[in-house]
């Protein structure tokens, strides 16, 4: 009896000595096994495992993320810069190199992700017998840093991909048929309220081109609807804060009486305004999965005003 009592204690010795000799590389790595699946992560900043993770400044960015309304304020896979991957080319390309200094260290890993060149950096601080990770930031086309993001209750957010959607040159200049430039009017304070958030999120840098505020008017009621393009957004603290491979945030608020409300909020690749028996129907280019199909194939969904709400219109039936 003794002797297995000494075995298992040997055992739990080795397990003990193992955990606390796990490196910043070995979390790492850890995050990146199965290749790419957003899980890897989400477990280790899921609410019963941050604070062992991560330390106590990215534990409340979760915990803020955690509150945002109705959308999620970091919507995508930190480690693999987005919500689309392959897991077999991420894990066949993932290169790690960690650097230790002291009671700091980095871990870079680079990858590609169908096929374009992924740099993320981890950086952890030592924190007893262990590490905890204290920033995360890209470095590539898309350049962000964790610590630098602000989540809003109201979900003001990261893209659900940071890789930003190409947008044509022409497309933030002139406003699609049946919207106008919103710039001129006396916007309402949900408009100013927007922009001030964005200014926050993005710092005193943020800079809106022209195109971000168009008016349009969906219900009919003769006063304007304001349609903000977020692609049209410049925020320092990322190349590419509302933007991803769903496209950019799309946000309309509605006049509703003398007041207005927010009526569409979400990403976008593209969006116009056709004329559907004298009504303005809003016309959205989405991620492919919108339509049951893989995120690169295109979708186009019709929406109109029901009086409370923007509905897909239904397509028209075939003659037989």
């Amino acid at each position: 009896m003794r002797i297995v009592l000494a075995v298992v204690l040997a055992q739990m010795l080795i397990f003990a000595g193992a955990a606390r000799a796990e490196t910043p590389e070995d979390i790492v790595r850890g995050i990146y096994a199965g290749g790419g699946a957003r899980s890897s992560i989400g477990r280790l900043r899921a609410p019963e495992n941050r604070a062992r993770y991560f330390q106590p400044a990215l534990v409340r960015l979760f915990t803020s993320d955690d509150a945002s309304e109705g959308v999620e304020c970091i919507g995508f896979g930190l480690h693999i810069n987005g919500q689309d991957f392959d897991q077999a080319e991420v894990a066949r390309t993932l290169r790690l190199e960690q650097r230790i200094d002291g009671d700091k260290a980095s871990v870079d890993a680079r990858f590609t992700n169908f096929g374009k060149a992924n740099h993320i950096r981890y950086d952890f601080v030592r924190v007893g017998n262990g590490w905890k990770i204290a920033d995360i930031a890209s470095f590539g086309d898309a350049r962000w840093r964790l610590s630098s993001i602000r989540c809003s209750r109201t979900g003001q957010r990261l893209p659900d991909h940071v890789a930003a959607v190409p947008q044509p040159a022409a497309a933030a200049q002139a406003a699609p048929s049946g919207a106008t430039s919103g710039a001129t009017a006396q916007a309402p304070a949900q408009v100013a309220q927007a922009r001030a958030e964005i200014r926050r999120d993005c710092g005193a840098g943020a800079r809106f081109r022209p195109g971000f505020q168009r008016t349009a008017d969906f219900n009919g009621d003769g006063r304007p609807d304001y349609v903000l393009d977020f692609s049209a957004v410049e925020c320092p603290a990322a190349a590419s804060f509302y933007c991803g491979s769903a496209g950019c945030t799309l946000m309309i608020f509605m006049s509703d009486g003398e007041a207005y409300r927010r009526a569409y909020n979400d990403n976008v690749r593209g969006w116009s305004i056709a004329q559907d028996s004298g009504r303005n129907v809003l016309v959205l280019d989405l991620h492919g999965s919108a339509c049951g199909r893989s995120g690169a194939d295109p979708c186009r969904r019709r929406l109109s005003w029901n009086g409370s709400a923007f509905t897909p219109e239904r397509p028209a039936r075939r003659s037989q």
